[in-house]
């Protein structure tokens, strides 16, 4: 039924004493209400107006019954006060909590008078519960038309036989547009160890949202609604608690975009009602293990079976996660940080290497080769300069003079060498053409158990072309019959050798003349000649 518009401006001075009454008490001086923002004003004084719906002068004896429609004979108001708000094309909450006597609320669209939606009581007293809240004050939802005008009528509740509570004092009356994290994909980001301040005012349920909270307990199902999210992000493997508080909060605890809560809690401490915890503070229960990535986190207010959502609890609420993370994922007594593969508990520091598989269980950077199986280990680990050879490692003899490192030291002992010297005995004849006479050779500190060989190169050398001699001790000097008869550019080859020792060869060429040009060579211990 249309409110009757042009009855109330007819009447606007039949109405109570001049002065007395509140500025918004008449339809006509309703005050603008913007979105977010409460208004606190008495109704002492306020009036009803001729044929102002929901009222004693209601046309039709219409009042408000619990459903939230108008209908005769249930509860009407008293002493009532008028705002107007616009739509913004969303839901829109209209509550008078924190008003202090039994209120009730009528919202009318302006534009033809037809009203939208009533209320009484928040939480209607149940005489079959009479444990349970009775909540007075009144609430409504709506969906709003964009750029649409709404008035809100407030009283207080009539009869006084229906009602709980006198029928003046202070109203206070917000209109609520949702808050931003209102929908779960506009769940707003939180970090853990950081309280996020929030409000779930005006906040709505949406379409298939969960709202019942089974925990198993005796209490059996909890029931929330006004629900707002939050998305927490973990960054590695540990245990979380999710918690919030303000009032009596509902808390749900979602992986990604699972459609069912990993778990949920009304009350933190079991039979306190309040503050929400999971998993639950009282009686404890193990925190929960978390794996990086996306958690959701879905809050809400409880409100009592049997009762419409709207009866869920609201107001500035906190948001916390607390994050543990496990240092030790393998359980191998090794804290996460020093331990390079937290994820198998046979690689850790102190662990024992297993050689030649690539792998490095003991973390200290390097896996352990023995490619050749020789027992001794590569660089860096081991000392092995040569793991591709098995008869090269730290354990092998060195053979001297053999320029090989065998024993991976840097090194490569030679052998030792004589400081011998050798020189000949010559003279130089001219006739009948020019020649030189070798009757001899010497030698200068000849060390024991060393073998001279003197060979002549030559076309006048004699048959025996080698003379070889054993010297049996060490001697300071000695000389050795050569009898070599040779021409200019022929040559005397002089070979003292001892094994395991570097010997000394010494050629020297004939010239007419002239001294003989000595050549110096060293050789090994089988006589070969070497670099000296």
């Amino acid at each position: 039924m249309a409110f009757a518009l042009g009855a109330i401006v007819a009447c606007l001075t039949a109405t109570g004493a001049a002065g007395a009454a509140p500025i918004n008490d008449d339809f006509a001086d309703r005050l603008p209400i913007q979105l977010g923002v409460a208004d606190t004003r008495s109704n002492v004084g306020a009036t009803i107006e001729a044929g102002e719906r929901l009222t004693a002068n209601d046309p039709d004896g219409f009042g408000c019954n619990k459903q939230g429609e108008a209908a005769a004979g249930d509860f009407q108001m008293d002493g009532t006060m008028w705002w107007e708000f616009t739509g913004n094309g969303g839901p829109i909450t209209v509550s008078t909590l924190a008003s202090n006597f039994d209120t009730v609320l009528g919202v009318y669209e302006i534009e033809g008078g037809a009203m939208v939606a009533c209320n009484d009581d928040l939480q209607p007293l149940d005489p079959t519960r009479p444990t349970l809240q009775f909540r007075v004050s009144s609430e409504v939802l709506l969906e709003s038309v964009a750029g649409r005008h709404y008035a809100v009528q407030v009283g207080g509740c009539i009869p006084a036989e229906k009602c709980w509570d006198k029928t003046s004092g202070n109203v206070t009356l917000r209109v609520s547009q949702t808050p931003v994290n209102d929908d779960r994909s506009a769940a707003e980001s939180i970090v853990a160890g950081v309280p996020v301040a929030m409000t779930n005012t005006g906040a709505t349920l949406e379409s298939g949202e969960m709202m019942t909270c089974d925990t198993g307990e005796v209490q059996g199902v909890h029931q929330y609604g006004k629900t707002v999210w939050f998305r927490y992000v973990a960054p590695r493997v540990g245990t979380a608690a999710f918690s919030a508080a303000g009032f009596d909060t509902v808390i749900a605890v979602y992986r990604d975009s699972a459609s069912m809560p990993l778990g949920c809690n009304d009350d933190a401490v079991e039979g306190q009602f309040g503050a929400s915890r999971f998993p639950k503070l009282l009686p404890p229960e193990p925190l929960l293990e978390v794996t990086p990535g996306e958690y959701l986190i879905q809050v809400g207010g409880f409100f009592d079976d049997g009762f419409s959502p709207v009866a869920a609890r609201n107001g500035p609420l906190s948001v916390q996660v607390e994050f543990i993370p496990d240092l030790d994922l393998d359980d191998d007594g090794i804290n996460t940080e020093r331990d390079c593969n937290d994820q198998n508990a046979a690689i850790r520091p102190g662990a024992e290497e297993i050689w030649n598989n690539d792998i490095d269980e003991n973390c200290d950077g390097f896996p352990v080769y023995d490619r050749d199986h020789d027992g001794v280990s590569a660089p860096p680990l081991g000392t092995d300069c040569r793991d591709d050879d098995a008869g090269i490692n730290p354990r092998t003899g060195e053979v001297p003079g053999n320029r090989v490192d065998e024993n991976c030291d840097t090194q490569t002992p030679d052998y030792p060498r004589m400081l011998i010297r050798i020189g000949i005995v010559e003279k130089q004849y001219k006739k009948p053409e020019p020649y030189s006479w070798i009757p001899a050779v010497s030698l200068v500190e000849v060390p024991a158990g060393a073998q001279v060989e003197v060979r002549c190169l030559g076309a006048d050398c004699p048959k025996m072309l080698v003379k070889r001699f054993q010297v049996k001790e060490k001697r300071g000097s000695l000389e050795l019959p050569a009898g070599f008869r040779l021409a200019p550019g022929e040559r005397v080859d002089i070979r003292v050798t001892k094994p395991e020792t570097i010997g000394r060869e010494q050629v020297f060429k004939i010239r007419a003349g002239k001294k003989p040009v000595p050549g110096t060579y060293c050789l090994d211990p089988v006589g070969h000649r070497r670099p000296c």
